[in-house]
């Protein structure tokens, strides 16, 4: 089961679920249960009906999205394998990471597996407006923030912003639970560099609760329209 309230949340309701697997002698079986009612979430072979050695389950976040991943791993008998399902759709991943050997096909020990993470931090890149270059030492304020999943607290991280022409960091706030039920971060910086098209560049990170994640974003020059976001590398799955 995942180790902590960022890590195994299987169905991304912003509670982690319970992973067990079956002892050696029956069937190799895998069920997750879901957190926050008991109920099953998943309930499947991972290494066919045949499998009579045990396995042992952990969740991770393997494929970056918000939902997190079954990690299972053969008990003693068969060559020792592990193997990674996805937590949405219930299938196994695609190799590199969807199944290996980490002793080799020679070691029929079994293998214990330990995997809790958390996922993929969003990176996101907005512009200011395509229209009128920004001037420098015009001040320019933002406000973004983080969809969730579901009705969570406050989160715990941080958002962290970026001039993305320089690569220079603006500074770090935390962001607060809005009204709508997602969380927002705002920040109020001076031009200082502008890109070939005569744009300002942001780049924000958040860093934090698994249960936050996609992409909402703001911002506006003092004399200037909207701004709208680009996002990038987000691996949020939102």
């Amino acid at each position: 089961m995942g180790a902590d309230g960022l890590a195994g949340d299987l169905n991304a309701d912003g509670t982690p679920d319970l992973a067990v697997g079956t002892g050696p002698g029956d069937p190799a079986e895998v069920r997750v249960f879901s957190g926050a009612t008991g109920s099953a979430l998943l309930d499947f072979a991972p290494f066919g009906a045949e499998a009579t050695g045990g396995v042992r389950v952990a969740l991770a976040y393997v494929s970056d999205d918000q939902y997190s991943d079954v990690v299972v791993g053969t008990g003693p008998g068969p060559a020792a394998t592990v193997r990674v399902f996805d937590g949405a759709t219930g299938l196994q991943l695609p190799p590199p990471q969807g199944e290996y050997q980490p002793f080799g096909p020679s070691f029929a020990g079994g293998v214990w597996v330990a995997a809790s993470n958390d996922p993929v931090v969003p990176t996101f890149l907005s512009f200011s407006p395509q229209v009128d270059p920004v001037v420098f030492g015009q001040t320019m304020a933002w406000r973004v923030g983080l969809a969730k999943a579901t009705h969570l607290p406050t989160p715990t991280g941080k958002v962290t912003f970026y001039d993305a022409t320089t690569n220079t960091k603006l500074g770090e706030v935390p962001p607060a639970a809005g009204a709508d039920g997602n969380a927002y971060a705002g920040i109020a910086t001076t031009v200082l560099s502008r890109n070939a098209s005569g744009k300002l560049g942001l780049r924000w990170e958040y860093g934090g609760d698994a249960n936050y994640y996609g992409n909402i974003a703001t911002g506006f020059v003092t004399s200037g329209p909207t701004l709208w976001p680009v996002p990038r590398d987000c691996g949020c799955g939102g």
